[in-house]
């Protein structure tokens, strides 16, 4: 979590902002207990420590917020093309015995 958070920028600004379209990712933030929402918990209280604010906020998928179009772009990319990969490595040629040399 900390490569993708900058303290010394949010300490520059006003806080941070967290938008999700998930209301199951942001209950997990809020309420979860793995490795990884105790580091989210520790980064949102070092926040909180330097007076600023941080804000938790769903965010409907398709808004036209440039940063979620792009990741919504990505995504369906990448969907693509993992379906592509399995349908080529599910796909088989058959050679006739009789045409190899």
């Amino acid at each position: 979590m900390k490569k993708y958070i900058n303290l010394n920028d949010i300490n520059k600004g006003k806080g941070l902002v967290i938008h999700c379209h998930s209301w199951a990712v942001l209950e997990v933030i809020l309420h979860g207990h793995s490795r990884i929402t105790q580091e989210i918990h520790r980064l949102l209280q070092t926040i909180c420590r330097m007076r600023k604010t941080c804000t938790m906020q769903r965010m409907p998928a398709h808004v036209g917020i440039e940063g979620n179009e792009a990741t919504n772009e990505l995504s369906k990319e990448a969907r693509d093309l993992t379906t592509t990969s399995k349908a080529m490595l599910h796909s088989t040629t058959q050679t006739p015995l009789n045409d190899i040399d």
